[in-house]
């Protein structure tokens, strides 16, 4: 079996009126019947494709489903087309096309992580109006998934494990800043809730302005999100770690100073009051300007 999956339907919801008679399909009555009534559509025909990749492995780097959906909509008027995914404890509208006649939208849609699954084969169903598309995607794992009835696991896929992260301040000295994108997995078979924790330490100590609860995360039963940790830090060294219940992960980080060169120092600009005197100077003078020719012509 391909490793990737194209499938199209034609659904033909084409409603002809004609006659004073509703018929689905061609055309119908004699041409001069048709002349005098011309057929209006009142339901589009849409046109789905989908294509996915079948299987995912659950890993810290696996990649999510994504569903690679496109709508062509081969009627004569303009559609809004709901978009909806059924999959495991997925069933919700994911997107909306709007598509004028003769045209096509797609997009990229679901992005579920193999671990809010769990190993097995789950099928998969995308409607779009009319137009329904089903298919199986399969989900693998390690020997001993199944045997990881508890705990968390967190991963940080921007920066690898070991390698440290370093930044530079700007010439004035401005503080770089830090972001990370942390996935979150839940092994528990139950509904369960936790804090996640971050912590920053620096050569003096734990820094108490990027230290502390992020907030409780709720997981659904073999649940999967997502969060981030974006701060600055001044130069120096320092250990950034993250933690949720038994699991955690770190990385060493370091600001080194930037070259000063790179400063642009402010322009200093002149007080209000001299150039309130500029502006004044020309019109003064525009002003002896016109006296003087006044006098003149009164001489003459």
């Amino acid at each position: 079996m391909s490793d990737r999956q194209r499938r199209s339907v034609l659904a033909s919801g084409a409603t002809l009126l004609t006659g004073g008679l509703f018929v689905s399909g061609g055309a119908v009555g004699t041409a001069e019947t048709n002349e005098q009534r011309p057929a209006e559509t009142t339901e589009s025909d849409l046109e789905l494709e989908v294509d996915v990749t079948e299987t995912r492995h659950i890993s810290p780097s696996a990649d999510r489903f994504e569903f690679d959906v496109c709508v062509r909509n081969t009627g004569d008027e303009p559609v809004s087309v709901p978009i909806t995914l059924e999959m495991a404890h997925i069933d919700e509208e994911v997107d909306v096309f709007e598509i004028d006649p003769n045209d096509s939208e797609s997009d990229n849609i679901g992005h579920v992580h193999p671990t809010s699954l769990g190993p097995g084969e789950y099928d998969w169903t995308i409607t779009a109006g009319e137009a329904t598309e089903t298919g199986t995607v399969l989900v693998t794992a390690d020997d001993d998934y199944e045997d990881r009835d508890g705990g968390f696991y967190l991963s940080l896929f921007d920066h690898p494990e070991g390698q440290e992260i370093v930044k530079t301040t700007s010439g004035c000295g401005d503080e770089p800043t830090f972001a990370f994108t942390i996935d979150v997995a839940s092994y528990h078979y139950e509904s369960v809730e936790e804090e996640l924790v971050y912590e920053v330490e620096g050569e003096a100590g734990v820094v108490d302005d990027e230290t502390g609860s992020w907030g409780t995360i709720e997981f659904e039963p073999r649940g999967f999100t997502g969060t981030y940790h974006i701060f600055s830090l001044p130069v120096g060294e320092y250990e950034w770690t993250a933690s949720i219940g038994d699991d955690s992960i770190s990385r060493r980080l370091r600001v080194v100073p930037g070259d000063a060169k790179d400063c642009c120092e402010p322009v200093e600009e002149q007080p209000a009051e001299e150039d309130e005197a500029k502006e004044q100077e020309p019109a003064e003078d525009g002003a002896e300007e016109q006296e003087s020719e006044k006098e003149e012509l009164e001489g003459c």
